[in-house]
């Protein structure tokens, strides 16, 4: 039985991995958007964004719901529980696929905060542009009215 649920939640965790993959192509595609000034083609991506957002989330709890029945199959009541503490209760492939389960999941998931810092950055740089560009736009705009009202 608890090599069944040990097999559920590395599928799980496998699953979370695709999604977090999902979610990192697409935001590289987001910060390609970003850097080509295409507003249309981010809006689409966003929204395309925020859907694979609901199915991460829906991931997340998956595993946290079956990370949980595992525990509690096991008969443990500590919260800190985690992967390592496995060992010994299930046979040494079933822990050797779990961590390489583990494993890629951090991986993709560093990828993704990796990639998302750099969008951060790269739209705070645009923002600044475009605060700029209007500072401008309005000093230039009342250096012209005055201009005019000399005229007028």
């Amino acid at each position: 039985m608890i090599n069944n649920q040990t097999d559920q939640l590395i599928s799980l965790l496998n699953n979370h991995a695709d999604v977090t993959d999902k979610l990192k192509d697409l935001t590289s595609d987001i910060r390609n958007a970003i850097r080509e000034g295409s507003v249309k083609n981010l809006d689409a991506l966003v929204k395309l964004q925020a859907a694979v957002l609901m199915r991460y989330s829906g991931s997340e709890k998956k595993i946290t719901g079956m990370f949980q029945h595992l525990k509690s199959n096991l008969g443990v009541a500590s919260d800190d529980f985690n992967i390592s503490d496995l060992k010994g209760t299930i046979d040494k492939d079933s822990l050797d696929r779990l961590n390489k389960a583990k494993e890629r999941l951090l991986n993709s998931m560093e990828d993704l905060t990796k990639t998302n810092a750099t969008n951060r950055l790269l739209l705070k740089s645009r923002l600044d542009r475009i605060e700029f560009t209007l500072k401008l736009i309005e000093k230039d705009g009342h250096e012209n009215k005055s201009v005019i009202d000399d005229f007028v």
